[in-house]
């Protein structure tokens, strides 16, 4: 049977691969002396875009200090993906596995977690995170794919600018301004797996300078096969809906105001636990978030060097669950300036405030103390880019300073440098100092994680601590990129990182206790006592083949070292830090524009196993075909997962664990 599946995998590959090349050569036949390119943006174009996410300030990425990824609108559109976590398995470095229907974890350089917390991810500037874990819930964030302009990703520390928990990365998803979605967009889809979607927005003017758009999209996603052969009760739907109004007042100033409601359902099953047989039991449940969010801007320029920039974002949330419910508000507000001075300083200096305040509601399972915090983040940066040979050789300094309600103040300084000799060719360096402070759970829950039959049976609780401290990360960074020609660009990153005081997982001394029955009471209390070192190298490389051919591939490998100290107890999570990430991944992907305006995307993704998940390597092959069946009209077929039925991505103690599926989608998207 195994060889069976082997074989047609094999065969569908190169079923597809010769489909591809046979293709190619009658397009050269039929259009060879075309000049037209298909695709929207050049491989030079592309490396002249100039991002905010590494610097805060708009430069090349080409000439940027820093392990730097932008997934084009066209990336995604092409990529079949129906959410943004498997949009991102596309960049370089980044993992993403899994772990259910609505569940995903991603994360960058390694220690991958159920909810990985050494990485930032924002929306437009702001923040996603949970202070819950410290991570992201990616199905509350369903957004329409059409609205991404694109998704700037940096690899590695990005403190100094944007705070604590970008450790390990920062991606920064951006969406488009509303004069480019005009008009009515309408699209329509459904599979195997992704049993309905469906989204539809209209874009116009309310003057000559002042464009909006408003929009509502849902979801309905089946559940899925569970690791451990029952039934999977991870089916789950989410309805969103929101506008946005672009206001350019003057050359000078610029005003927008976007503003979001969502409501979202999903299964669960987690267990409960008891002294007597049988001891634990599996209980399925219907988790509901809702919640809605504003977000307003104000940009000013002063002067072609000088330039304000005022953010405020206010986020309301209700989680109502068996488990626990949460009610939290947030409160936002970033203020940056950036100006010149002299000829060869760039500064770039700003302050921010952050109230975020949440309500639990307990159960015997889970439960936090005291059940309501107020959490105030006050903090402040600058940073000046020093431009040391004009053109060639820049140093770029900065610090920013946190203080916040657990560990009270902060500091996160960097230095990076770039030698860009010619056009051709950037070299640059880095070193970092990051944090990671600690999240409501670490400091204040109470978790029942276990119970082991036996005579007497043990029961194990988790507890938070005051005394857990922040992470530390130093980093240390060395890049290359090369550019021989307008179609073709080669990218190497590597990286030594050092981490210190990483959370543990400490047993204390079990205790017998007699009520209500007989038993052993094992605590485990969250501590710092872990170290940790991390090597790794990332390539990654964008050959533009021709004018309708496009290739790009990465790899990466990386290796972690876990040690706790001497006095540590903690037997559980030296397997997180080491072995819940893969050592090696590689990613291939063609892009081919068909005759007749017609598209054949394919990509293939390997992921090494994952030791401490108990998850074995797989690999991942999609293809996309599409047809532009006029200006108006696009029909997209995707097929993932072509290599096997179904396969393990990550296991987790958080939720109910499925595999991903093979699986089948179409869509019509009408624009007009």
């Amino acid at each position: 049977m195994i060889g069976t599946r082997r074989e047609t995998s094999v065969f569908i590959l190169a079923l597809v691969i010769a489909f591809a090349f046979d293709a190619e050569l009658f397009a050269l036949q039929q259009g060879a002396d075309e000049s037209a390119d298909f695709f929207e943006m050049s491989l030079e174009e592309l490396m002249n875009v100039e991002i905010a996410v590494a610097s805060k300030t708009k430069e090349k990425l080409f000439e940027t200090p820093a392990a730097v990824y932008v997934l084009t609108a066209e990336d995604i559109r092409r990529s079949g993906a129906t959410n943004i976590p498997d949009a991102l398995r596309a960049v370089p470095g980044v993992e993403v596995v899994r772990i259910n229907s609505y569940t995903y974890s991603v994360t960058i350089r390694g220690f991958m977690e159920d909810y990985a917390n050494k990485l930032l991810v924002m929306i437009d500037g702001r923040s996603i995170y949970t202070p819950v874990y410290s991570g992201i819930w990616w199905n509350i964030h369903d957004l329409m794919l059409e609205h991404i302009e694109r998704i700037e990703v940096v690899r590695g520390p990005g403190g100094t600018l944007w705070g604590a928990n970008a450790v390990n990365g920062v991606i920064n998803i951006i969406t488009k301004k509303t004069s480019d979605t005009q008009g009515t967009l309408i699209t329509a889809g459904g599979g195997t797996e992704e049993r309905g979607i469906g989204a539809a927005h209209y874009g116009g003017k309310l003057g000559e300078n002042t464009h909006y758009r408003i929009y509502s999209k849902y979801s309905n996603h089946d559940d899925g096969p569970a690791i451990d052969g029952t039934e999977g009760a991870d089916e789950w739907d989410i309805f969103r809906t929101g506008m946005r109004i672009d206001w350019d007042r003057t050359e000078k100033d610029k005003l927008s105001l976007q503003g979001n409601i969502f409501k979202t359902q999903f299964g669960d099953i987690f267990p409960i636990f008891s002294l007597t047989p049988p001891y634990v039991q599996n209980i399925a449940d219907k988790t509901s978030i809702k919640g809605t969010d504003i977000l307003s801007c104000w940009e000013h320029t002063f002067s072609e060097t000088s330039d304000m920039a005022l953010q405020i974002y206010y986020d309301q949330t209700e989680r109502i669950g068996a488990l626990f419910g949460e009610k939290r508000d947030t409160f936002d507000i970033d203020f940056q300036h950036r100006f010149g001075l002299g000829n060869r300083h760039e500064l770039i200096w700003g302050l921010g405030y952050c109230l975020s305040t949440d309500n639990f509601s307990n159960s015997t399972a889970f439960s936090m103390t005291p059940s309501s915090r107020n959490l105030n983040l006050y903090s402040g940066f600058v940073q000046d880019q020093i431009s040391l040979i004009r053109d060639k050789l820049k140093l770029t300094l900065g610090v920013k300073l946190e203080h916040n309600e657990y560990t009270g103040l902060e500091y996160q300084p960097s230095a990076r440098i770039a030698w860009t000799p010619n056009t051709r060719n950037t070299v640059w360096a880095a070193v970092s100092r990051a944090v990671r402070t600690p999240s409501r759970y670490e400091r204040d829950v109470r978790n029942e994680w276990a119970v082991y039959p036996g005579t007497p049976p043990t029961y194990m609780v988790a507890f938070g601590s005051n005394d857990v401290d922040s992470e530390e990360l130093l980093s240390f960074e060395l890049g290359y990129r090369f550019k021989p020609s307008s179609r073709f660009l080669l990218d190497v990153a590597a990286y030594a990182n050092t981490y210190h005081n990483l959370r543990s997982s400490e047993g204390g001394i079990p205790q017998f206790q007699p009520t209500p029955v007989p038993h052993m009471f094992l605590p485990v209390t969250f501590d710092n006592k872990f170290d940790a070192e991390a090597y790794g190298a990332e390539v990654s490389a964008t050959w533009k083949v021709t004018y309708n051919w496009k290739l790009s591939g990465s790899y990466n490998l990386q290796k972690t070292f876990a040690h706790k100290v001497r006095s540590s107890t903690d037997f559980l999570t030296e397997d997180i830090y080491e072995g819940k990430s893969p050592r090696n991944q590689f990613y291939f992907r063609s892009c081919f524009d068909l005759p007749g305006n017609k598209e054949l995307d394919m990509s293939l993704k390997y992921v090494d196993s994952l030791p401490g998940a108990g998850v074995r390597s797989y690999m991942r092959f999609d293809v996309r075909f599409a047809w532009h069946i006029n200006e108006n009209t696009e029909l997209n077929l995707v097929a993932q997962n072509l290599l096997d039925n179904k396969h393990a991505e990550y296991t987790s103690w958080i939720c109910q664990n499925t595999e991903a599926e093979r699986a089948f989608f179409a869509n019509l998207i009408w624009r007009h």
